[in-house]
């Protein structure tokens, strides 16, 4: 549920081109450049990451 949640907050950052404005703020303080799609991956991945964490959690209450 969480990384619905955490798409969901990326779609609406993506309709308003904030994701954009991010990427290349990020790229300035990284001295790399990487592209949108390495930080929504990480999106998704922390996302996925803290569903698993919660269910395991559930499960083990």
């Amino acid at each position: 549920m969480m990384t619905l949640g955490f798409m969901f907050v990326a779609g609406i950052l993506h309709m308003f081109n904030v994701d954009e404005v991010v990427v290349e703020g990020l790229n300035e303080l990284t001295g790399k450049r990487l592209s949108a799609a390495v930080y929504w991956l990480t999106f998704l991945v922390v996302g996925l990451g803290l569903d698993i964490i919660a269910t395991l959690v559930n499960v083990f209450n």
